[in-house]
């Protein structure tokens, strides 16, 4: 496990480092080499004012896989987008409902073209509405695989923001400002450490129903759905971060 930590704190300081194009397709690379998967894709659509396209792809999936997807409509049949872009937790390929001829068709051809039997896609939810996929496809056994997914759900679930951090850095996509208070950057750094309110409330000096509503109020302005998720996306903000001196 701590050579599974190493590389997840290696992941992201790779990214961090990332400030071109072709240094997102080579951290993508990375990914693969390092994770030992068959390819990692990245969507991105509904993304907020720049000069980054619509919709935003980078992938290691062979063009000829691609040519031949956009050829056949796919994408109008994929239930990776469908279900993905539907979910807010990570999707294992094994529970998509694989729903008539077109659908069987494109796993197979999938498989064929040489992207593996397993896959993993992770949504992403940005600050401004956006949403990604990060998918992660692998040649393993059901059961490999089974040993695999614990971990990569519980990783790339955090992996996968700081992904999409990077291209947003990268190209020049802005997040729009979101003031958090003092206390309520105090009380979401110790929930994200996994305090409960009546902790945090000892740790401050505060009440407990005090502390649960700063940490309310910091997921409400997040727009996130539990605390990790707003500890995620605080990360995201240009020029903010969880460590930041308060003010």
């Amino acid at each position: 496990m701590a050579c599974i930590d190493h590389l997840y704190c290696h992941a992201i300081e790779e990214m961090r480092q990332v400030t071109t194009r072709a240094g997102c397709e080579a951290a993508l690379q990375w990914l693969v080499e390092h994770y030992d998967f068959l390819h990692v894709a990245y969507f991105a659509s509904h993304l907020p004012k720049g000069r980054i396209d619509q919709p935003y792809v980078l992938t290691t999936y062979p063009a000829e896989w691609i040519d031949h997807y956009r050829s056949e409509h796919y994408q109008e049949v994929d239930p990776v987008l469908s279900v993905g872009f539907a979910s807010l937790l990570p999707v294992d390929w094994r529970q998509l409902a694989i729903i008539g001829p077109r659908q069987k068709q494109l796993f197979s051809q999938a498989e064929e073209y040489g992207l593996g039997r397993q896959g993993l896609t992770v949504p992403i939810r940005g600050l401004c509405g956006e949403r990604a996929l990060l998918t992660l496809t692998a040649a393993a056994s059901d059961r490999e695989w089974d040993e695999r997914c614990r971990w990569l759900m519980r990783d790339f679930q955090s992996l996968a923001y700081h992904f999409h951090d990077m291209v947003l850095r990268v190209e020049a996509v802005h997040n729009p400002e979101i003031d958090l208070a003092p206390r309520e950057v105090e009380c979401l750094r110790w929930a994200g450490q996994g305090k409960t309110a009546a902790e945090i409330g000892i740790i401050l000096s505060i009440s407990e129903r005090t502390a649960q509503h700063y940490i309310n109020q910091a997921k409400q302005k997040l727009n996130a759905t539990n605390v990790t998720h707003a500890a995620t996306k605080a990360t995201q903000l240009s020029g903010y971060y969880m460590n930041r001196k308060t003010r």
